[in-house]
């Protein structure tokens, strides 16, 4: 029985106790916040896709479990980097807010009920560039370089424009603009590089989709003869991801070694050979590139051909005496032919007057020394073409093994081993001005090109620009007319001293 009410007593402390106690504890319900977009899918760590020049629409939702919530009175505040961007629950973003590439935007909702900070982030990756298209290198009234590209995804693209590069625009493009040469590879266009005369960079390697240069040639100190470099040529290899190729400075022709500027690549004692702003044609494809190098010398008046002895590649110890030509007097460096497929040949154009002339030299495999071996330089055909000292852009074309050029309106063409001009394409009459720069497309995959790109200028026009530029596909349009117009931009850019476009994949 004694025990009974010892129990009976704990128990009746312990009661005491707990009624005692409830009144210390104030029980609340917590507000839980809750952020989604529209479509109701959590907001953390969401990616977003931004083309250069377009613009993206964000909307949030934002709910709380209490009752009496109000989700208009919570404060969003959408910060990158250390600088806020936008606040509320709508915001806007364009591409020029963003550096190219992925960026992390952190999203900072506050809730007015409880103080509590919740934390979100997204990923807006922002391609300043194109994934495929059109680039235009051009230069203003002051000679400075701009860069325009216009995607080939849809008719309707903007038009970007650039005159500086990199994640912050810390890399002008340079003044009196060179070359623009996009780079093909593994089914894609990684990249471009770009050359100038001026500026605090000659040369670069430029990452495409996010527009940023990943080498760089120097101006300053990088010359041969130690002073700022000064090129007026640059040609890349064939689909070197690299940015490997060949630069002409005062005449003398350098090796770009995976960015890296070297010297001279004649090796010889007779140093005296001057090509030029640019009298070259080289071996360049994969295989075989570096195997020679030919060009017209201004001083000797002959066309020259350095061998690789099979030592040093891209070095060329000697000038073969006995497959250069002769001297050819009362003649000019108008254009060449390189590229060729295997076994075939390479050609140097030199003009006098409308008279064009072409040399001709073959680089053919001996299975017998298991070698590369080239045959004496030697005209294989003369002919006339009317306004030669006007043509542009005089280009060989290997895959039909035709040459083409451009005078006035007219894109011209000529056989390879010929001098027999014919009308290729001529361009409508609306009043855009002379061609200045085309190109073909630089797509590799396929056993001949797919398109070109058309630039044109008239200095005389009232427009703010005074140039345009034409897409055409190379393909019979089904009328009679053997090239279809896709697009054209007119008085819309620069006047144009380079093109280059890559369009199909």
């Amino acid at each position: 029985m004694k025990t009974k009410y010892i129990l009976f007593s704990i128990l009746l402390l312990i009661c005491y106790a707990c009624s005692k106690d409830s009144g210390n504890y104030d029980y609340s319900e917590v507000n839980k916040l809750t952020v989604v977009d529209t479509a109701g899918t959590p907001i953390t760590e969401k990616t977003y896709d931004l083309m250069a020049g377009d613009t993206i629409d964000i909307q949030l939702k934002v709910s709380g479990t209490m009752p009496d919530f109000d989700p208009a009175k919570v404060n969003l505040t959408w910060v990158l980097g250390k600088d806020t961007i936008a606040k509320g629950t709508k915001v806007s973003f364009n591409s020029s807010m963003f550096a190219g590439g992925a960026n992390v935007v952190m999203i900072r909702a506050v809730d007015y009920m409880t103080n509590a900070e919740y934390l979100y982030t997204i990923n807006v990756n922002v391609t300043r560039g194109i994934t495929r298209g059109i680039m235009i290198l051009a230069e203003d009234a002051a000679k400075n370089g701009v860069l325009y590209l216009k995607s080939s995804l849809t008719t309707t693209s903007k038009l970007l424009t650039y005159s500086a590069l990199g994640k912050n625009d810390e890399y002008a493009i340079g003044a009196e603009p060179l070359n623009v040469e996009l780079i093909y590879t593994g089914g894609r266009y990684p990249s471009f590089a770009l050359s100038s005369k001026k500026g605090d960079y000659a040369w670069m390697l430029v990452d495409l989709p996010t527009m940023t240069p990943t080498k760089l040639v120097s101006r300053k100190g990088t010359g041969m003869n130690g002073g700022d470099l000064n090129i007026t040529y640059y040609k890349n290899f064939w689909n070197e991801i690299n940015g490997s190729g060949y630069m002409v400075e005062n005449g003398k022709v350098r090796y770009l070694a995976n960015g890296y500027l070297r010297g001279d690549v004649y090796a010889g004692a007779d140093n005296t050979y001057d090509f030029g702003k640019g009298n070259i044609a080289f071996t360049n494809f994969n295989q075989i590139k570096g195997t020679g190098l030919m060009g017209f010398d201004e001083n000797s008046k002959r066309i020259l051909l350095m061998q690789y002895n099979g030592s040093t590649p891209f070095v060329f110890p000697s000038v073969s005496q006995t497959l250069s030509s002769d001297p050819i007097e009362g003649v000019s460096y108008w254009g060449s032919g390189s590229d060729q497929d295997y076994g075939t040949g390479y050609a140097i154009l030199l003009r006098n007057g409308d008279k064009i002339s072409n040399y001709q030299t073959m680089n053919e495999f001996n299975w017998k020394t298991y070698r590369y071996e080239w045959t004496k330089f030697k005209k294989v055909g003369e002919g006339t073409v009317p306004n030669a000292e006007k043509a542009v852009d005089i280009r060989f074309n290997r895959w039909n093994a035709h040459f083409y050029y451009a005078v006035g309106r007219t894109i011209y063409r000529l056989p390879f081993a010929s001098v027999t001009p014919s009308v290729y394409l001529t361009l409508p009459d609306d009043g855009s001005g002379d061609i200045v720069a085309w190109n073909f497309d630089r797509e590799e995959a396929k056993a001949n090109h797919q398109n070109i790109a058309i630039a044109t200028y008239n200095p005389n026009s009232t427009k703010e620009k005074k140039g345009s530029f034409y897409h055409y596909s190379l393909k019979p349009d089904g009328k009679g007319q053997q090239v279809t117009p896709i697009s054209s931009e007119l008085f819309k850019i620069d006047k144009a001293v380079s093109v280059t476009l890559g369009v199909e994949l």
